[in-house]
């Protein structure tokens, strides 16, 4: 397991990038607009090695300055490729973090109560408030919240990339959501699949072409804004059914990069929560349908 030190901080954590090219698969017709995040340049793999410097990224190749959740820098990815309707259409579980009015993270149903995000989204004091049912009622229901890093009022260790891959957690909601979510959650073996971020700040899901997953933790090519944070990444099994594979977590801006928390063990689950936790299933690569539109 790499132990290695990340001065990061918007959203994900990760290891290592992926050069190839995934095969376009015949897309289903009425597909409506996304945002993939734009392709790293081909090359080599870096080689993976231990890091005891906060100057730079977990992958040893690349220098650059992490960001922190705070700040609001003019980063975008583009909108403009299509996206499979049925992975449009999951954006009906998707839930925004609220904070003075300002969408701080994503989450996502994934039972009748309980959204999925990130850990560092709802660590601490003053965690954001889900946008459902009415805020009071919001503000005391985050209070049943359960965080892959431990206890959810104990800060998230942002700057430490050892603990991306805890950077998840569960809230419960007293008042039912009307749905009961995104329901099959898995560990994935092999190469990363195509896949979609669920993000609330855009109300988009954004096509996750080129990605590679290592020791946990997911690593993509683009870049991802403050809102992003918490959102699911979903691939599309080959009959259509959403699996969600992790949640975004931190980037890396100048290295162009972004990281996701890979679900790998059982949920962090809130005490009071009554839905059953889901079971995670493991799956592989070949499980998975491709992506239209991906380079």
């Amino acid at each position: 397991m790499m132990r290695q030190v990340l001065l990061a901080a918007v959203l994900l954590a990760g290891c290592r990038k992926a050069d190839r090219k995934q095969e376009p698969a015949t897309p289903p017709t009425g597909s409506t607009g996304g945002a993939p995040v734009q392709p790293s340049a081909p090359g080599a793999d870096p080689v993976l090695e231990e890091i005891g410097r906060p100057d730079k990224p977990i992958v040893g190749r690349d220098e650059g300055r992490g960001e922190k959740l705070g700040s609001l820098a003019a980063i975008s990815i583009d909108e403009t490729a299509s996206v499979d309707p049925r992975a449009a259409a999951l954006m009906e579980y998707v839930v925004p973090l609220m904070h003075e009015g300002v969408v701080a993270c994503s989450s996502t149903a994934i039972g009748e109560h309980t959204l999925l995000t990130a850990a560092h989204c709802i660590a601490g004091a003053t965690p954001p408030v889900p946008a459902v049912g009415s805020f009071p009622e919001s503000i005391t229901a985050i209070a049943q919240r359960a965080c892959g890093h431990g206890a959810c009022d104990t800060a998230f260790p942002q700057a430490q990339g050892d603990h991306f891959r805890e950077d998840i957690a569960t809230i419960w909601l007293e008042a039912a959501l009307g749905t009961t979510g995104i329901r099959q959650l898995a560990t994935l073996k092999g190469d990363m699949p195509g896949a979609y971020m669920l993000s609330a700040r855009t109300g988009r899901a954004h096509p996750v072409c080129r990605a590679v997953a290592v020791d946990g933790v997911g690593e993509a090519a683009g870049f991802i804004e403050r809102g992003d944070s918490g959102s699911a990444v979903v691939a599309l099994r080959s009959d259509g059914t959403p699996v969600v594979l992790g949640v975004v977590s931190h980037r890396f801006s100048e290295a162009g990069r972004w990281y996701f928390a890979l679900l790998q063990n059982a949920l962090p689950w809130p005490a009071a929560a009554t839905d059953a936790r889901p079971e995670l299933v493991a799956l592989d690569t070949l499980d998975f349908a491709q992506l239209r539109d991906c380079p």
